[in-house]
């Protein structure tokens, strides 16, 4: 029920081992959606976006809350 001339923006923190994210990756309209999904180290933010890699809509980024950004 999203309005088609709105962008669908996503910011999903601590998502580990992305079991959120594939749930609701396939279920967002890819033209008008920007995902991104969050973890603390380079190493699962890696790991995500090999995952995800078929979603073009979705960014990946290491976000900490316990250092400065």
């Amino acid at each position: 029920r999203w309005p088609d001339d709105r962008p669908l923006r996503v910011l999903e923190v601590g998502a580990g081992t992305g079991g959120t994210t594939a749930a609701l990756l396939p279920a967002l309209p890819p033209d008008r959606t920007r995902y991104t999904v969050t973890d603390r180290n380079e190493t699962s933010v890696m790991r995500l976006r090999q995952r995800f890699s078929a979603y073009d809509f979705a960014d990946h980024a290491v976000l900490d809350f316990d250092r400065d950004p």
